[in-house]
């Protein structure tokens, strides 16, 4: 079998004497200085919140969802119409429910 080669050993990887602008220094600086580390750390906490969301749309969009949300309320099997916008509903609520979060747990 063939030893496929997926990444490259950082020695061979190619260098210059390029020397970073101003700007790109400045960049550089504000993503790692120790102060900042906060706004990185807010980006992958806020992150939990997006996947949260996915997971909720993912969950709500399975047709399993639309037999449970017909099961127990009757009244959506008239129509797709009513299961969907019941569906658009609940996701509006709770992703309102993550985003102000705080409102509801305050420690």
């Amino acid at each position: 079998m063939e030893n496929i080669k997926y990444s490259d050993s950082i020695e061979t990887l190619p260098t210059s004497d390029y020397q970073p602008s101003y700007n790109e220094m400045n960049i550089m600086n504000s993503l790692f200085e120790e102060k900042n580390s906060k706004t990185i750390n807010k980006i992958a906490f806020e992150f939990k919140d997006v996947a949260i969301e996915g997971v909720i749309f993912a969950f709500l969009a399975a047709p399993i969802s639309d037999k449970y949300i017909q099961k127990f309320i009757p009244f959506t099997s008239k129509s797709p119409y009513y299961v969907l916008a019941l569906k658009t509903v609940v996701f509006i609520i709770l992703i309102w429910v993550i985003q102000n979060k705080n409102l509801f747990f305050n420690n």
